[in-house]
Parts: C-alpha cells; sequence; structure tokens
C-alpha cells in the first residue's frame, strides 16, 4: 500500500561492576621473584575499590513512510542511572524526525536527468548525559590510618543528592542531493542547546573539600554550518579524478548564566552573549619612548591595573575547518592526497615564555626592541626582573596582543603508487602487486609564530613522516 510502518520496542539493561586493589612489595631475595608478591619482605595494601553501576532504558521508535517520498519517525525513551540520587535518578528523552524525498515526486520526473535524489529532512529531540563518576551525590569517605597510627575513616567527598541529568536539546535540518553522480553531497545546519552541566562547582578550602558535584546553571548553544561534497570530474577508461570536500562553520554562545557576576569561577572567563572560549585582555598602547616599557589602557582611571581594566574581549579558537581531498589515477599510476585547512586564533607563543631578558631563549619578534629614550619601537626593553619583567608577566601576556592569527593550510597526506600490469604480474608469477611513496605533514602555509598552528603552545608539531613500500600477494 501507500503506507508502510515501522515498529521497535526495546530495552537495555546494565549491572557494571568495578574492583580493584593495589600493593606495595618491597625487599624481595632475589630480582626474578619481584613478579611475585609473595617472595617479598614487606607487602602493603594500599587500596581498595569498588563500585556498581545500574542502568536501564525503555525506548521505542515508530518510523512512518507514505508514497515513499513522506517519512516521519518518533522515539520516546526513558532512562534510569543510579549514578544519580533517587529523586532524579530517571528522565524522559524523544526525537521527531521528517524527510521529504524531492526527487520522488511526479512534478520532478522531468529534473531526474541532472538531479537524481534530492531529499530535504530535519530532525528535533533531546538526548540525556550520565557519564559522571559513581556515588557522587552520597557523602563517602575513605580507610585511614591518619591518627596514631589507628584505623578509621576520612571524608572525601560531600553529599549532593539534587543534581540530575545533563541534557542536550538538538535541532538539525539537512538537503542532501545527488546531480547524476558527478556532485553529490549535503548542506546542513544544526543547533544544540546543552543545559544541567555536570561539573564540579569549587569550594572554599575552609570547608575541607576542593569541589562539589553539581549542574551547571548555564545554557550553552552550539550552531554551525556542516557542507559534504563529493565530485567525479573526469571518469574515462585511463583517467579519473575524484575527490571530496568538508567545510564545518562552527559557533557557540553562552545563552545564560544566571548570578555569573558572583562566580569566582567563572565570571572572568565567561560572558553572556559571547563564545564561551574568550579572553578579557587589558588593552595594549605600545611603548613609553621615554622608560622603554609597556603600556596598557587604565579603563576606570583610578592609576592601578587590575582585573577591572580587562575590558577587551579576544576569541581564540576555530572559526571555520575542513579538508580538500583528491584521487587521481592514469593507467596504472594513482596520487591521493589531502589538503586541510583551519580560520582559527590562538594564544601567541610568547605566552610560553619567560620575560625578555630571562636565561631563555625568545622569540624573534624581541630582537626589535627599546633602547634609548625616545625609541618609537612595539618591544619594550629587555629585564628579566623588576617592574619591567611585571610589566610583560602580568600585562603584556594578558593583553590584546596575546591572541594572534592562528591560521593555517597543511598537506595532511600524499600517497603515489604504482600497480603492475597483469601482464608482468602473471610473468612473476604474483597475484598483485603494487609500489608505493607515502608523505604525511609535508608542509604548512601559516603566519602563526609559535611551534604549530594545530598543537600550539610547547607542543610539538605533528611529525613529518615518509614512507616506501610494497604490496604484494602472492
Amino acid at each position: 500500500g501507500a503506507s508502510e510502518f515501522d515498529i521497535l520496542i526495546g530495552m537495555t539493561l546494565l549491572d557494571q561492576t568495578t574492583s580493584g586493589e593495589s600493593m606495595t612489595a618491597e625487599n624481595f631475595a632475589v630480582e626474578a621473584l619481584m613478579t611475585n608478591p609473595r617472595a617479598a619482605g614487606v607487602v602493603r595494601y594500599n587500596q581498595y575499590s569498588f563500585s556498581n553501576y545500574r542502568y536501564g532504558a525503555l525506548f521505542g521508535r515508530v518510523n512512518y513512510k507514505f508514497r515513499s517520498r513522506y517519512i516521519v519517525n518518533i522515539t520516546g525513551r526513558r532512562d534510569g542511572s543510579t549514578r544519580f540520587g533517587p529523586a532524579n535518578r530517571f528522565a524522559n528523552f524523544g526525537a521527531l524526525g521528517a524527510a521529504w524525498i524531492i526527487s520522488e515526486e511526479p512534478f520532478f520526473a522531468s529534473l531526474q536527468k541532472t538531479i537524481t535524489m534530492l531529499k530535504l529532512r530535519s530532525s528535533l529531540g533531546i538526548t540525556g548525559n550520565d557519564q559522571l563518576t559513581d556515588y557522587e551525590y552520597l557523602d563517602t569517605y575513605s580507610p585511614s590510618r591518619s591518627y596514631n597510627g589507628e584505623s578509621g575513616f576520612a571524608p572525601v567527598r560531600l553529599s549532593n543528592p539534587d543534581y540530575a541529568w545533563e541534557t542536550n536539546q538538538k535541532v538539525e535540518a539537512a538537503l542532501d542531493f545527488d546531480l547524476s553522480g558527478r556532485i553529490s553531497g549535503s548542506v546542513a545546519y544544526y543547533t544544540n542547546r546543552s543545559s544541567n552541566q555536570l561539573v564540579g562547582d569549587p569550594l572554599p578550602a575552609t570547608t575541607g573539600f576542593s569541589v562539589i558535584q553539581n549542574n551547571l546553571p548555564a545554557v550553552v548553544a552550539n550552531t554551525g554550518w556542516e557542507v559534504m561534497l563529493n565530485y567525479s570530474i573526469v571518469d574515462r577508461s585511463s583517467f579519473h579524478w575524484s575527490g571530496s570536500v568538508n567545510w564545518t562553520v562552527p559557533r557557540n554562545k553562552l545563552v545564560s548564566f544566571p548570578r555569573l557576576k558572583e562566580s569566582a569561577q567563572y565570571a572572568n572567563v565567561m560572558e553572556v552573549g559571547h563564545p564561551l572560549k574568550i579572553k578579557k585582555a587589558f588593552q595594549f598602547e605600545g611603548v613609553d619612548p621615554e622608560t622603554g616599557v609597556f603600556r596598557f589602557t587604565d579603563f576606570n582611571g583610578d592609576g592601578i591595573l587590575d582585573q577591572s581594566d580587562r575590558q577587551i574581549i579576544k576569541f581564540p579558537g576555530q572559526r571555520h575547518y575542513g579538508g580538500i581531498m583528491n584521487k587521481l589515477s592514469y593507467r596504472n599510476v594513482h596520487l591521493d592526497f589531502l589538503f586541510q585547512f583551519v580560520r582559527q586564533q590562538a594564544n601567541a607563543a610568547f605566552t610560553y615564555t619567560t620575560s625578555p631578558g630571562g636565561p631563555y631563549n625568545q622569540s624573534v619578534q624581541f630582537a626589535e626592541r627599546w633602547r634609548n629614550p625616545g625609541d618609537l619601537i612595539t618591544m619594550q626593553k629587555y629585564s628579566g626582573v623588576g617592574p619591567v619583567a611585571d610589566a610583560f608577566y602580568n600585562y603584556y601576556r594578558s593583553s590584546d596582543q596575546s591572541v594572534i592569527d592562528a591560521s593555517f593550510i597543511r598537506l595532511k597526506n600524499v600517497s603515489l603508487s604504482w600497480v603492475f600490469d597483469g601482464d608482468l604480474t602473471r610473468k612473476l608469477h604474483l597475484a598483485h602487486a603494487r609500489i608505493y611513496v607515502q608523505g604525511q605533514n609535508l608542509f604548512t602555509i601559516t603566519r602563526y609564530d609559535g611551534l604549530d598552528p594545530e598543537t600550539q603552545g610547547l607542543t610539538l608539531p605533528p611529525l613529518q613522516v615518509f614512507t616506501i613500500g610494497a604490496n604484494v600477494t602472492l
């Protein structure tokens, strides 16, 4: 008939017990017996751990298709987890999806030779997360011998039975297409809203505990575009050229955070209406030509630079990224290569070094420095100690000069291979043979001043690797 139903009902039950024990063994009679604790003169049992995690879910899905081109999908589930207190152990989640295969419509028949498939789809739903440590909602204790050698118990965690499931609301719309096999792909827009994030709230040291498990009262929106294209430029008997392109434009924003200004942990690193990854910075005014020391804007005019003067907001992080892959073959020769590209900002490499004048290597930008009164230069005079060093350590590295362009284009992979033709393999009594040369991370185009724009900081760049090899099948 015109209608088709697909119904699924299921359940998940998980009972997971984890236990472990650690020990220290000393004074072995001989080194050969060090794998056997019984051969040790002294054995100390340091720690024993045990946890039990139970999870259950009941779920169902109904998929309805009408005339092979209208599709509706409804999913619902109820989940329960022992990682929450008794009052918040269960939660309901669900999703709704719909699709319209436009290319199956009668009015589309005249376009079938050009557009073989065109599909519009959309979905919305809510998912949950319980990925945290067991028993976080309970007061917990650990055995201790801290008082005069006597056994006892020491508190290690404060209880909070009120936190609940972390939730994520997802909405997506996309268009899938295929243009006669030459070009195919999809264009999608998504928006996710995360709330009730499971985090550890910091506590004053006077409480005796560093954090307590809680739900962060923030709403974070993640939106973006995702584009995927597959193409076939040439498809002949002796020459083929195909490839793919992917491009992602991610954005995120802190939608709301009640009492953010009162939060000692987040007030200086978050701002409602801005991305999560921001940096509040001092405004750099250059080098004082008379003293040779960096100058910064005193926004409140009190003559003192402090946290209230960090009013410039910079945005470290990715703006968009993607890759371009191509596959070419001419007779028995094959060439594959992949370019990776990223548009982003990052912390400048000098933020990981000491002040100029200290006993460490510095960036080349510090070579052009202030030397004499009246010098109009962008780098202050050298000094490893005192107020000049403080101007670098405390202010310059936290100014708007500390976030720079770290965009790059990298030739990520190249592979050149030659497949032996049939006559040659038969002469050599082989079923298949191929020789190849491969290279990884061959070159990078970037203006980033550090070791590598992808790894950043003091982390070494990805290794440049060359491989020569052969595949032979007898």
